[in-house]
């Protein structure tokens, strides 16, 4: 994990998320659709991870275990917005 961050950071990326640790890809896989729309939608990309995070729990109530989507963190500056478009700009 640490070569993918430094090469992602060192490659100019201003932040990265990453998993600490293996996670389920049902619950990888909704919370990165929640987070990319929140993107998209121009959020910061720490407070697009947060409400990605808070839609999983609300989602999935009681099955959504902290172990889902705690280990899900920003590196870098998460207060920055990037330009996304969903369906690649069509």
């Amino acid at each position: 994990m640490s070569l993918c961050l430094c090469g992602g950071l060192f490659a100019g990326a201003k932040s990265v998320v990453a998993s600490l640790w293996a996670a389920s890809d049902i619950f990888t896989l909704n919370l990165m659709q929640h987070f990319y729309r929140y993107i998209a939608d121009g959020e910061d990309t720490g407070s697009a991870l947060r409400h990605a995070q808070l839609d999983l729990i609300k989602q999935f109530a009681d099955q959504a275990l902290p172990f889902y989507w705690e280990g899900f963190i920003m590196i870098g500056d998460g207060s920055r917005s990037i330009r996304l478009s969903v369906n690649g700009g069509r």
